[in-house]
C-alpha cells in the first residue's frame, strides 16, 4: 500500500471532460446513512456530487433510471419486493410520501422497493 500510495503522489491525475453517474450505484455505493432523516442523505448525496464536479472540465451528468410497470424487469422487480417485504409491507411502502425531514429508510427497503424508487 505505501509503494501505491507513493506512486500515486507522483503522477499528475488530469480532470476528466465529462463525468457519467448512475445515480441507483451511486446510492448503493457510496452514501447512505443508517439512521437520520432524508436531509442528511440529500446533503451527503450534493457533497458527494460537489467533490466529482471539481474533478471534472465540463460538468457532471447524474442519471437516473426511469420505472416503468411494464418493462421487461417489471416482473422481476415485484417478486422481489414481494420477497423482501411481503403483501401488507410492499402495500404500506407505497404510501410514503418523503420530506426533508422523514426519518431516512433502510437503504434495503429503499431501493429494492420499486415504488420507493419511483
Amino acid at each position: 500500500m505505501q509503494q501505491l500510495a507513493s506512486f500515486r503522489s507522483h503522477r499528475t491525475i488530469p480532470k476528466a471532460d465529462y463525468i457519467v453517474i448512475d445515480g441507483v450505484t451511486m446510492l448503493w455505493s457510496k452514501y447512505w446513512p443508517t439512521e437520520g432523516k432524508v436531509c442528511d442523505l440529500v446533503g451527503g448525496v450534493a457533497k458527494y456530487l460537489a467533490c466529482q464536479l471539481t474533478s471534472s472540465v465540463h460538468g457532471v451528468h447524474l442519471i437516473f433510471n426511469r420505472y416503468r410497470e411494464f418493462s421487461i424487469k417489471g416482473g422481476a422487480r415485484a417478486a422481489r419486493a414481494q420477497d423482501l417485504l411481503g403483501d401488507k409491507a410492499k402495500k404500506n411502502a407505497a404510501d410514503y410520501v418523503l420530506t426533508l425531514d422523514s426519518p431516512i429508510f433502510p437503504q434495503s427497503v429503499s431501493l429494492k422497493v420499486t415504488q420507493n424508487k419511483v
